[in-house]
């Protein structure tokens, strides 16, 4: 009883929330900036002719605030699975797939002694799957599940984004090689 007191209050957990508020901040900031982007485009298909908006900077708020208003839920939970995703990916909290480091994730949440020497396994996972995808020596994808699985199963955006990775991967390779 006496640990799960420790371990549950308020001063032990005040940095798990901390960072959880952090994340929050930011898959907001950055669901924004693509609700943003998402406005910029449609206002450049604009067509102010038949409209009463004076200018396209008029119609990218309107259509900013219509993209708020139906991807945002009242305190700002994000409603659509893509936008959930894009802020995921953001800020590297992408569900782990099922596998050895998954298991080592649940292990560890499921016991709270362990979280103490193991407190995090999700977003280092996920930021060494980010810097992996972006070495330019062939064949290194083969051992990278989630690359694999992006070329097999990914969207044409998700194929772009893993060759710009491997792009800038060349790019600084070289350049620093240099």
């Amino acid at each position: 009883q006496a640990y799960y007191n420790f371990a549950h209050s308020p001063w032990t957990t005040l940095p798990s929330r901390a960072l959880t508020a952090a994340d929050d901040f930011f898959k907001t900031m950055a669901v924004r900036q693509e609700l943003r982007y998402q406005a910029a485009m449609e206002a450049e298909n604009f067509d102010l002719d038949f409209s009463p908006l004076k200018n396209k900077k008029d119609a990218r708020s309107q259509i900013y605030q219509q993209l708020v208003d139906q991807n945002l839920g009242l305190n700002g939970e994000i409603l659509s699975q893509r936008l959930r995703d894009v802020a995921d990916d953001v800020t590297f909290q992408t569900e782990l797939s099922d596998g050895m480091v998954k298991n080592l994730s649940e292990f560890s949440t499921d016991n709270p002694a362990l979280k103490q020497f193991l407190p995090f396994v999700k977003t280092p996972h996920n930021l060494n799957i980010y810097a992996g995808q972006h070495i330019p020596i062939p064949g290194v994808d083969r051992f990278i599940k989630e690359s694999q699985d992006i070329l097999k199963n990914g969207t044409p955006e998700q194929r772009a984004i893993l060759r710009g990775r491997k792009a800038l991967g060349f790019m600084l390779f070289t350049t620093g090689s240099t």
